[in-house]
């Protein structure tokens, strides 16, 4: 911006010299020789008030100013309404960031929770899967060997109570059938007829596979002669269920051996004595039931 500006002397003009104010930048006078151009740049926004005054060469100030008034608007930027509006924005975007972040935070956090509630989900069921597999027969779901006595000795600390019975139950030819039919009839034949013996006993009975084609029950003070009924209906039962494999029946007996606890008889020796019943009735014929006999002392 720039301000030509002259004062009237004919008789030595080019000895005038001029000296300029800016009020509203500042009030002290500066001189400009006699160069008659005021050149101005990077004026903030404002209103100025430009004088301008002469003196001749005789040394006489002239005694009117030149005075103009300048009003320099702000460039739309820096409005005052423009930075109230990027003020608020800014104070927006900064919200919306924040929120944005919080918002992010929490779907992080919520996704982690769910994360570690699906890892402890999968966690307990890994161990009730494994506490079953170490309890349970893995192919008839039967309680196994160690959770059998485990049963029982959680009853009695102090080995087997009297009159409860042990009885083992072995199937028929077994090795046969699965040299006949393979070993998946084989296996078949094993959970059918866990289940139809499971069945068949009273809730506070307990049966488990014991191994092989062995199966094992424990009945709690009920004595031989009360069991073996029971033992009888089962073996009746299956040996007239018909047991399909691949369109073929396959016949099925079992041999029982029963053993009844006496006074200070171990659990092992209950087992044992059970095992031998079991045994004396496959060499007589299998498909049968026999009872562990003591003799009187």
């Amino acid at each position: 911006m720039a301000f030509e500006f002259a004062a009237l002397d004919f008789k030595s003009p080019e000895q005038i010299k001029y000296r300029y104010r800016i009020l509203g930048l500042y009030e002290d006078w500066l001189n400009i020789s006699s160069n008659r151009l005021l050149e101005l740049s990077h004026l903030n926004s404002g209103d100025y008030q430009i004088e301008v005054k002469a003196i001749n060469n005789a040394g006489r100030w002239s005694e009117q100013l030149m005075s103009i008034n300048l009003s320099i608007h702000p460039v739309w930027w820096n409005r005052g309404w423009v930075r109230v509006l990027f003020g608020a924005l800014f104070i927006i975007l900064v919200i919306l960031y924040h929120q944005f972040r919080t918002h992010k935070i929490r779907r992080l956090n919520l996704r982690l929770e769910n994360e570690v509630k699906s890892r402890t989900s999968e966690l307990h069921d890994l161990n009730a899967q494994l506490k079953t597999a170490a309890h349970s027969d893995y192919l008839t779901k039967l309680p196994n060997r160690m959770a059998f006595i485990k049963a029982i000795e959680e009853k009695h600390q102090q080995g087997i109570g009297n009159n409860d019975c042990i009885v083992m139950a072995d199937i028929d030819y077994f090795k046969q059938i699965n040299d006949q039919y393979g070993h998946d009839a084989g296996d078949l034949i094993l959970v059918k007829v866990g289940e139809l013996m499971h069945e068949m006993i009273r809730e506070d009975d307990l049966i488990a596979r014991w191994g092989g084609e062995e199966f094992i029950f424990y009945f709690e003070g009920k004595g031989a002669a009360k069991i073996l009924p029971m033992i009888n209906r089962i073996r009746q039962t299956i040996e007239k269920a018909q047991f399909k494999y691949v369109e073929k029946i396959i016949p099925i007996t079992l041999t029982f051996g029963i053993c009844q606890s006496q006074q200070g008889m171990s659990l092992n020796d209950c087992i044992i004595r059970a095992d031998e019943a079991m045994y004396e009735g496959k060499a007589q014929g299998r498909n049968a039931v026999r009872i562990a006999e003591f003799k009187e002392t």
